[in-house]
């Protein structure tokens, strides 16, 4: 894998209303997990409020960046941690009616009909995004045109035929389907988004690991922890699902 740039949002909404816990940590957990995994740490770049605020301005801004660091041939990674939310689908390209929402820190949405076009406009062709996205309602967060374990169908392959291929190679685990909600959780003295712990126990206790049963053993981890939230798989592109992965070989 020639692993390229990537990018770490985590959110924790200091001193509002809507304050997240552990959404930060999650962030560096992750970062340095696949760092030491062969991930270039002087390639990546990380909104927080510690560095650059994740304002939409600003979250729009650096997956612009990402997106074009990523050259044919090169994987790039782009991980959110924060809050999710839905809209009324106004172009009628969702199966659900509702369109996925992003919350920066400021609050203004960014809809996954704009994270689209941005993959299409910026994505070199033979480019590859690994999306991991640890958020509510975020099933479909990228309008991703293929889903390998669809909860909303009897976790069966489904296409939505309203949706485009893209043009580089995208693929990404959510947290949970479009209709539901990603949990934060205690673990220890730590707070910690459940799908993400999951992600990284599911990766850690496997040395080859294909990406269905990434997807299926982060399901059963969380269905056994008492957990409702349903862990998604989508991409852009069809893909093998029984290849295995590489992105922390």
């Amino acid at each position: 894998l020639n692993k390229s740039h990537s990018l770490f949002c985590g959110i924790n909404y200091i001193g509002s209303p809507n304050e997240l816990k552990g959404c930060v940590d999650d962030a560096d957990k992750l970062a340095l997990f696949m760092q030491s995994r062969g991930w270039d740490a002087r390639k990546c770049t990380r909104l927080d409020h510690r560095s650059i605020m994740p304002t939409h301005v600003n979250m729009i801004s650096a997956f612009r960046t990402l997106l074009t660091s990523i050259a044919p041939g090169e994987t790039g990674m782009f991980y959110y941690s924060g809050h999710g939310s839905f809209t009324k689908d106004m172009n009628n390209n969702e199966t659900s009616g509702y369109d996925q929402v992003l919350l920066p820190v400021d609050m203004i949405p960014i809809v996954d009909d704009e994270l689209k076009q941005m993959i299409q406009t910026y994505l070199r062709p033979n480019a590859t995004l690994i999306v991991i996205m640890d958020c509510c309602f975020s099933g479909t967060a990228l309008d991703l045109k293929y889903n390998y374990a669809d909860a909303l169908a009897s976790n069966k392959f489904t296409v939505n035929t309203r949706e485009t291929d893209t043009i580089g190679n995208v693929i990404m685990i959510s947290g949970c389907n479009d209709l539901q909600t990603s949990a934060e959780v205690s673990l220890g003295n730590e707070a910690m988004g459940i799908m993400t712990w999951a992600f990284i126990e599911c990766v850690t206790k496997s040395s080859t690991i294909s990406w269905i049963e990434l997807i299926q053993n982060m399901q059963q981890k969380l269905k056994h922890g008492g957990f409702t939230q349903i862990p998604q798989l989508t991409s852009g592109r069809k893909i093998n699902v029984n290849d295995e992965i590489s992105l922390v070989c």
